[in-house]
């Protein structure tokens, strides 16, 4: 099976991170593929940075 995940924020403050790896781990635990991860209106240096998260 494959996901895409959608991660959104309200505020600078909040961090995207605290979404990610949950998800990842969440997906991972019951063999889902993640295929895409949508960061909508999120600037890229700040994309770059979650998705070069590890888990």
């Amino acid at each position: 099976m494959k996901a895409a995940l959608y991660l959104r924020v309200s505020t600078d403050k909040q961090e995207l991170e605290n979404q990610l790896l949950p998800l990842k781990m969440f997906a991972r635990g019951r063999g889902i593929k993640v295929v895409l991860v949508s960061l909508p209106g999120i600037k890229s240096n700040r994309a770059l940075n979650v998705l070069s998260v590890k888990f």
